[in-house]
């Protein structure tokens, strides 16, 4: 955005990298006059009370209205999305108005763009280190800031009312939070941006090797490459990838046991609540607890804190406690009896060896939020097969967190049934056991984690 702040922001960097030329000052006039059909700060208080004169807020206004009216009463306390399909005319006039501004501040963009090459290339001998590195900070931000930001926005308005252009999803919402709209927009998303990043960073390169254990799929005992190679996009490479399968170093059916628990209510946060308290405890700290949504993690975290910290266990919680994720890892990591509550941030990439995390707790089934771009994906690669593929490298990834050295051992609990087709996400020869939630606690004290925290087999 170049309203307010942002636009003097951008207009100083000018000043003092380009100086006061004619050519300059006209081109950053141009680009920020036009910026002024750009949504500004407290744009919120203008849409309740339809009192916006810039272009850019009466079109986000309309969206607003159009979004309202696709959604049933008893849904809008959530945040809401709707295709864009069906707008009235006036609010597609709307678009191309401001289109037509957007595109206005595409040509004065470009030309301080060249005005700043230029300037590398005719005074590369005496320029000064941090000039040079100051020219082409400005080149980056109005590069990124400005046109790739416009231009994206321009194409959208200009197709605004008829069809979305293969290959791509457009979507209009409305973000809330504790019963107020905090953010209002349209979003374009690619179907499959594993092409985009083929063509960008992997066709450029002289060569490139994508890995991860979780990287296949695995039906009914084989792997499943086609999943991986849609995952990463070589499909769209000109030439076939190269597999190759390396044998994990860590025995898992020696170091690591599942129990899925079948008696916990999901449906009652106090019970997901009391399995979470009795399951650290059983373990005494060392615990990892992943959530599938927020609220449900500040919910339980808000109900268990005080009692456990009682009984000497401290529970960091992402989301609660205002400290960054790594400091919070960290300090999880250096008390090796504490428990960490997290969500899909720690899922995919929390790495904390040895006894500091001997068990991890995960709320429920990962599904998908069954969004528009989920469901346009999930039509494109494959439905149902697509679903259980996202499901099982979910739970992979959140398994994974487990065992990191040679070394490690610990249980992973899961608070629900796990389907059949589902426990091919654990590697083979894992132990897999359901029972009710008083025998897990039990099992973990007395068979699986022993004093040393180490697992008894």
């Amino acid at each position: 955005m170049l309203s307010g702040s942002s636009g003097s922001s951008l207009v100083s960097m000018v000043t003092d990298t380009l100086g006061t030329s004619g050519d300059a000052q006209k081109n950053i006039f141009l680009l920020t006059d036009k910026a002024n059909s750009l949504p500004d700060i407290h744009w919120e208080s203008r849409l309740t009370n339809g009192t916006s004169t810039i272009i850019g807020e009466q079109f986000l206004s309309q969206i607003g209205k159009f979004i309202y009216a696709q959604n049933l009463n008893d849904q809008r306390i959530y945040s809401m999305e709707c295709m864009p399909m069906g707008i009235a005319e006036e609010t597609i006039s709307l678009a191309k108005q401001w289109a037509d501004d957007l595109k206005s501040m595409i040509v004065p963009a470009k030309k301080l763009i060249l005005e700043c090459e230029t300037l590398l290339e005719v005074n590369s001998d005496t320029l000064e280190t941090v000039e040079k590195k100051n020219i082409n900070q400005l080149i980056r931000t109005i590069e990124y800031r400005v046109l790739s930001v416009i231009e994206s926005w321009h194409d959208m308005l200009m197709e605004v009312g008829v069809e979305t252009p293969e290959g791509l999803i457009d979507r209009l919402f409305i973000d809330r939070f504790g019963g107020k709209d905090v953010d209002i927009g349209m979003m374009r998303h690619v179907i499959d941006p594993m092409q985009y990043f083929m063509n960008s960073v992997v066709r450029p390169s002289r060569g490139c090797a994508i890995t991860s254990a979780s990287l296949t799929d695995t039906v009914d005992g084989q792997d499943d490459w086609n999943w991986a190679e849609m995952r990463c996009g070589t499909q769209h490479l000109p030439s076939p990838a190269i597999r190759t399968k390396v044998t994990s170093p860590f025995d898992y059916p020696a170091n690591t046991k599942v129990i899925i628990v079948n008696d916990v209510n999901q449906k009652s946060t106090s019970e997901i609540a009391g399995a979470y308290k009795a399951l650290f405890e059983s373990s005494k700290g060392g615990a990892l607890g992943i959530f599938t949504a927020i609220n449900k993690l500040k919910e339980v975290g808000q109900i268990i804190r005080p009692t456990m910290a009682k009984n000497g266990i401290e529970v960091y919680a992402q989301h609660l406690d205002l400290i960054s994720m790594p400091s919070l890892i960290d300090i999880f990591r250096a008390n090796i009896n504490s428990c960490l509550l997290g969500t899909d941030a720690v899922r995919d990439g929390l790495d904390v060896p040895g006894e500091s995390l001997r068990l991890i707790v995960f709320d429920r089934m990962p599904w998908t939020r069954p969004d528009i771009v989920h469901s346009v994906r999930r039509k494109h690669f494959g439905k149902t097969a697509y679903d259980n593929a996202l499901v099982r490298a979910k739970i992979k990834q959140a398994f994974g967190r487990l065992i990191r050295s040679e070394n490690d051992s610990g249980v992973f609990v899961i608070l629900q049934p796990l389907p059949s087709r589902m426990q091919s996400a654990f590697p083979e020869g894992v132990s897999v056991e359901t029972m009710r939630l008083k025998d897990a606690c039990d099992a973990i004290k007395t068979k699986y984690l022993i004093n040393d925290n180490s697992l008894l087999i």
